[in-house]
């Protein structure tokens, strides 16, 4: 059967903005990379959401959910506190056998430099102010020690981060506007006959060979979640997994299904 070719139903939908530093966090593993001396093979990467300040932690593509959870606390929770909400993400690129010696490096100058979502750089929303590099230290002017009263300091990071939430937004929405340019926004109610597409990560034993149906249906929509999610009354057979993201077809009375097993 022919691999599907039509695209997703339903409009891009961006996060909800964070509201203060390292509350909300995202994740993301960078894996397969060129062994290090100390047998490193992979990077864990941690960003805060708000400021955009990153750690970069060397791993193992081998280490589990242990070994990940204890170095999310000792390189983040121990600076900044358990999040409220996590991000799972990922990514993949290429360094060379030395990357775990220049982690440090890039995540202190990633960290310093403007980004471009929030116009900011993240060292100043976290700590009011941007770190000196080694580059700082080769002229070093006795005005530049001045202190600033806490009141002020106080305000300046206030306008910093309203500054900071209104870049978010408006990046936001640019990026929702670019994205579903050519997408259609649908939504289905309760009692709503759906098809939908087996993923073989969701349905393996529905998806074992590439003779098997693609799609199924239909199936009756049993409650919205939010725009791009439902819970669907899937029976037993399929896995018992009733939430799905909004890749499914309406149903139509008297339609052909031909194309429905796509």
């Amino acid at each position: 059967m022919a691999k599907s070719k039509a695209s997703s139903n339903g409009l891009y939908t961006f996060l909800p903005i964070p509201i203060a530093p390292w509350i909300d966090i995202s994740m993301d593993f960078v894996l397969g990379l060129p062994r290090t001396h100390n047998e490193r093979d992979s990077i864990f990467v941690v960003m805060d959401r708000f400021s955009k300040m990153t750690h970069i932690i060397p791993c193992h593509k081998t280490d589990d959910a242990f070994h990940i959870a204890n170095l999310l606390f000792g390189e983040v929770v121990r600076l900044h506190g358990l999040p409220k909400s996590i991000l799972l993400r990922c990514f993949v690129g290429k360094n060379l056998k030395t990357l775990e010696t220049w982690l440090l490096h890039i995540d202190f100058a990633f960290n310093r430099v403007v980004n471009k979502t929030i116009s900011y750089i993240p060292f100043e929303l976290v700590y009011g102010c941007n770190l000196l590099s080694p580059l700082d230290l080769v002229s070093f002017p006795i005005s530049s020690k001045a202190n600033h009263e806490c009141l002020s300091k106080t305000q300046s990071m206030v306008s910093l981060d309203e500054r900071a939430k209104m870049f978010l937004e408006r990046q936001g929405k640019r990026y929702v506007e670019r994205v579903n340019t050519d997408k259609e926004g649908r939504v289905y109610a309760k009692g709503d006959l759906v098809w939908i597409h087996l993923q073989k990560e969701r349905f393996p034993t529905l998806r074992k060979s590439k003779l098997l149906p693609r799609g199924a249906g239909p199936f009756p929509v049993l409650k919205r979640i939010n725009h791009n999610a439902y819970v669907l009354d899937i029976p037993q057979e399929y896995g018992g997994m009733g939430d799905l993201n909004l890749r499914i077809n309406s149903f139509q009375e008297g339609e052909s299904d031909t194309n429905k097993g796509e």
